[in-house]
């Protein structure tokens, strides 16, 4: 699959990617990450006009994954890592992340960071396989606090939440 940044016909088919990609959460007891709403097309359409949009396709076909990314007190900051289930377990949330890695290192961005579930396999562990280290939010500045407070405000669980960073 090829990597290449969003367009505006890719945006229309993320949430429902999200969606089907967070089905995985069911297996683990997490019916309630699966159950919730993933952003909407109008948020990624926002994010796509930023350029900090990619997906992964083959051909003309509908994306097979994504990764939205934001900037967020000065580092590039993951928002949302999306593959289909069909493709799901051939290293494209992988590609995806460092693409994105890449990207931000070109841009001179210090860090890459995201907030992730400490003890989901394809979270926490999964992020710390490809050189991400858990850090205090409060390190990393006052946005990445603000994302805490809407996490917890959206109702996940603060003590199962980490923020990771590693260099691009």
């Amino acid at each position: 699959m090829k990597i290449r940044l969003a367009n505006a016909q890719d945006v229309v088919a993320l949430p429902d990617l999200e969606k089907r990609a967070g089905e995985l959460f069911r297996e683990i007891g997490l019916d309630e990450i699966a159950d919730g709403d993933p952003t909407s097309e109008a948020e990624y359409a926002d994010i796509q006009a930023q350029g900090l949009l990619w997906v992964a396709v083959e051909g003309t076909a509908r994306p097979g994954g994504f990764l939205a990314g934001k900037i967020i007190d000065g580092c590039a900051y993951i928002h949302e890592v999306s593959v289909d289930p069909s493709q799901q377990g051939k290293g494209l949330g992988r590609s995806l992340i460092e693409h994105f890695c890449a990207w931000a290192k070109s841009r001179g961005y210090p860090l890459v960071t995201l907030s992730t579930f400490r003890s989901v396999p394809w979270n926490g562990p999964y992020y710390a396989k490809l050189g991400f280290k858990e850090v205090a939010g409060a390190d990393l500045g006052p946005n990445h606090l603000a994302v805490r407070r809407d996490e917890v405000e959206n109702g996940l669980d603060a003590n199962d939440r980490i923020f990771m960073s590693r260099r691009p």
